[in-house]
């Protein structure tokens, strides 16, 4: 092997080593991001879940920014002890690292007296929230979101172990 060809293999494992820890600390990124939102909305703080949301947001029902504003706000207000709990997640970010997705699970509930009250049914408890992400200069946007209620059959695998042991599968 030349000196040439032993270079060209050298500096092509340093830019696959590059891009995936590029990617690595992209999904970080996005990790820290997915938390930064779940302490907000147990803190009830619309403006910093609000700093993560782009200006060109839009969800599956239509809802822009400024509405998702109104629907936090009525949740703050109408469920004073609401608590979020982010389960499993999978992140997956683009070769350019200028998009990426996220599905997670969310537990809901609010607490009073010591006692866990869910927001939903006991099998209807969890949310299921699809993102889309943007990232406009160093920061990620969330552009797009999806949600639905799910019952203990369909969380993502990772979030059964999470659970606890009342609720996971038999």
């Amino acid at each position: 092997m030349t000196k040439g060809s032993t270079f060209f293999i050298i500096l092509i494992i340093i830019l696959l080593t590059a891009n995936y820890c590029t990617k690595q600390s992209a999904e970080k990124e996005l990790i820290r991001i997915l938390a930064d939102c779940q302490q907000a909305a147990n803190l009830k703080d619309e403006k910093k879940i609000l700093d993560y949301i782009s200006l060109e947001y839009i969800d599956f029902e239509g809802n822009d920014r400024n509405k998702l504003s109104s629907i936090l706000q009525n949740y703050f207000q109408n469920y004073p002890l609401l608590k979020t709990k982010i389960l499993g997640k999978r992140i997956k970010v683009s070769s350019n690292q200028q998009q990426a997705s996220a599905i997670f699970d969310v537990h809901l509930n609010a607490s009073a007296g010591g006692f866990s009250l869910p927001i939903f049914s006991a099998e209807q408890s969890w949310l299921q929230i699809k993102l889309e992400f943007n990232k406009t200069g160093r920061f990620w946007k969330i552009i797009y979101a999806q949600w639905q209620t799910a019952g203990l059959s369909e969380l993502l695998s990772e979030s059964i172990p999470l659970l606890p042991k009342t609720f996971q599968k038999q």
